[in-house]
């Protein structure tokens, strides 16, 4: 076993990528197990087949990146991998596959998925990924999980661009995140512009503390 602890902190952006490549070659070659030690949850994710997340001496998951991202167990492995919006509310009930959750600013939300087993009422975190979200400026035809909001700010990136929504009842912005899949100039969508957010049933994880 190889113990690298925290062994391209000191290096630059481009430079530090193409060591984790080079690292991820040599440990197939080898064929022994890398323990990697980092804060830094996208070289994290980048690096590893297993990822450990621990807080106060205690590890709270082991997991696949991707299990760790879109299924996080607990709401403290959630907040600490990627970026993610987290919502406050209570269990009101069930219909059949789905709990039906009142949460700050979404409303009432329906999740058919969840990190763990949801309790059948009481408190709970709603956690919905930015990329999760679909971004609208006119309000969509269809129903479900919807929530009206003011464009508080938006950043283009290239690639992507960064939308952040004020909804009444809610005081900290809703992170979205969407593909710049067709080519544009200028990031769609004014200052103070109202806008429409939507998620599928499955994109909101019930997660508990």
């Amino acid at each position: 076993m190889l113990l690298l602890d925290e062994p391209l902190g000191a290096l630059d952006k481009k430079l530090r990528e193409q060591m984790q490549l080079e690292l991820r070659a040599l440990q197939r070659d080898v064929g022994i197990t890398f323990v990697f030690v980092t804060h830094d949850q996208e070289e994290a994710m980048t690096m590893s087949d297993r990822i450990a997340v621990m807080s106060l001496g205690k590890v709270l998951q082991i997991d696949s990146p991707a299990r760790l991202y879109e299924v996080p167990q607990v709401k403290e492995v959630a907040d600490f991998i990627g970026t993610v919006n987290l919502f406050e509310g209570a269990i009101k009930g069930r219909e059949g596959d789905s709990t039906i959750v009142d949460a700050e600013g979404l409303g009432t939300v329906r999740s058919t998925a969840s990190g763990a087993d949801a309790p059948p009422s009481g408190p709970i975190t709603v956690a919905i990924r930015p990329e999760k979200f679909q971004i609208t400026f006119s309000e969509p035809e269809e129903t479900g999980n919807m929530v009206t909001g003011t464009m508080q700010a938006a950043a283009y990136l290239g690639d992507r661009s960064h939308y952040y929504v004020t909804v009444d009842g809610r005081e900290e912005p809703i992170a979205v995140a969407a593909q710049n899949a067709q080519r544009q100039l200028s990031v769609v969508g004014q200052h103070h512009e109202r806008v429409w957010l939507t998620w599928n049933d499955d994109s909101a994880l019930l997660l508990t503390a």
